[in-house]
């Protein structure tokens, strides 16, 4: 791989040359990056200019053309983009390499790359330098099994829960009369004024790890369900199951506080909270008591998605295998999975006509699940307003835009952040082979019930200067806007 040649060679160099009297040896060996003074193990004026004289875009060339190819294949909201923002993938294709040729260094070189990502505004599709993330798993970073004898606390930390999340308000709370306050992962406030009650919850997380409190509470309950030791399948059980009911009971503890106020009207607050798991989905119907409009969730078709759902159907036909209609719909989407649509066209053929689609969806009825989840917890049935900012992204997006389109509540704020759906049982990971720079793009699409993708950010009916947060006087502005609109 030439990313690794050009390691080796950098290495040779940073290792035999002393001085940059030697600085066209140094520049030679291979790249000639920003970091040309280090290899170079001396500080010199002309390293940038000797640089540029000898700089090749020639592999970042071969990088944009391994993107290109990749999200091609891999990247769900590519042609919903390109049509929303009138992007010409042909011209687009012709600028960045124009870009990429003009560049003087790396770090230009690189940037060309990020304007190219840019150009799509989507919160979810990244290039970014490598780094060992802990919250994406893949089959080369597994789970080491945890002792039943473990402390809980270390326990959490091995499951990478973190413990600097700060949960509370981001608006100073002064100027109004508080009735009453509580809770921690889930703070929550009651006000009162003008003969109307007003109660928020906060949000702050749809993140399971980053709630590690709780997390120790489970864990010593969850620990009684295994033998000896916790493998990769039994700690996957307890975040996304075990872990989903401690949080989302927690959640409903702050939400009978409100409730038991008898309050005119609920705030949810999703402000600076940018996404995390499914557990989105049993705070949205704990907070009405009508249907949910779930719209559509739509998948890339890749292999990625055919092995997913490989998986999901031999669990069906293990668990309940006389459910004939689950069985069905599943062998259908593993079909639908395996229709590979080619797009690559697009970059070199001027106005070239697709004549396929990579994003499927699959049939039936996805939202019963959140009927069936809740039984014994009384939903609140109440005026509903969600307060949310341009942080405001991905699955914190999901709440919004099931509530909006199920005409349960509210939007105050400003616009959300545009991230939409990201990335299905880990994602598509891809690394460009010569900078090394990890690609991360959506494989999946969540579509409003107006047809439009939450890529592109939801807008609130009732606006608020959220840059005006830190203001003391905002909350009193929040509660009148509010107490105006019930």
């Amino acid at each position: 791989m030439m990313r690794l040649r050009f390691l080796i060679l950098f290495f040779t160099a940073a290792t035999s040359i002393t001085a940059c009297d030697k600085m066209g040896s140094c520049l030679n060996s291979g790249g000639c990056g920003d970091s040309v003074n280090k290899v170079c193990q001396k500080d010199e004026s002309k390293g940038q200019e000797l640089c540029s004289k000898h700089f090749s875009p020639t592999p970042y060339l071969e990088d944009f053309e391994a993107l290109k190819t990749h999200i091609s294949k891999s990247y769900a909201n590519l042609e919903y983009l390109l049509k929303h923002y009138q992007i010409d993938p042909y011209e687009l294709n012709k600028q960045t390499i124009s870009e990429i040729k003009a560049a003087k260094n790396e770090r230009q070189a690189i940037d060309a790359l990020k304007g190219f990502v840019k150009k799509f505004h989507d919160g979810h599709f990244k290039l970014r330098e490598p780094k060992n993330d802990k919250s994406d798993r893949t089959n080369d970073n597994k789970k080491l099994p945890i002792s039943k004898t473990t402390p809980a606390e270390k326990a959490c930390t091995s499951l990478d829960f973190t413990w600097d999340k700060d949960y509370g308000f981001r608006f100073p709370i002064a100027g109004v009369t508080v009735k009453d306050r509580g809770g921690v992962e889930f703070p929550y406030l009651v006000f009162e004024g003008n003969k109307r009650r007003i109660g928020i919850v906060r949000v702050s997380d749809f993140r399971t790890t980053v709630y590690p409190k709780i997390c120790i509470g489970s864990w010593e309950k969850y620990k009684t369900k295994f033998e000896s030791s916790c493998d990769e399948k039994c700690q996957d059980d307890f975040i996304h199951s075990f872990m989903r009911e401690a949080i989302v009971n927690q959640f409903y503890k702050s939400l009978e506080k409100v409730r038991a106020a008898k309050v005119d009207a609920l705030v949810v607050d999703v402000t600076n909270n940018g996404g995390g798991t499914d557990w989105v989905e049993d705070i949205t119907a704990l907070t009405t008591t009508k249907p949910i409009v779930c719209g559509k969730s739509g998948f890339v078709k890749h292999p990625h998605h055919v092995n997913h759902f490989k998986e999901m159907l031999q669990d069906i036909k293990s668990n309940s295998p006389n459910d004939k209609q689950k069985i069905s719909d599943m062998e259908e989407a593993i079909k639908i999975a395996s229709q590979i649509c080619d797009r690559t066209p697009i970059w070199t053929e001027k106005d070239y006509k697709l004549n396929c689609s990579l994003v499927g969806f699959r049939r039936g009825d996805q939202c019963k699940y959140e009927e069936l989840r809740h039984e014994g917890k009384k939903k609140y049935g109440g005026k509903l307003f969600l307060l949310v900012n341009h942080n405001t992204a991905s699955a914190a997006e999901d709440i919004v835009a099931r509530h909006l389109d199920s005409k349960t509540a509210t939007l105050i704020g400003s616009r959300t952040y545009g991230a939409g759906c990201g990335y299905m049982n880990g994602g598509i990971r891809f690394q460009l082979p010569n900078t090394g720079l990890d690609v991360r793009v959506p494989d999946c699409v969540r579509v409003r019930a107006d047809g439009t993708n939450e890529v592109i950010g939801i807008e609130p009916s009732i606006h608020l200067d959220m840059k005006q947060m830190k203001d003391a006087a905002f909350l009193k502005t929040l509660l009148k806007k509010i107490g105006t609109a019930i």
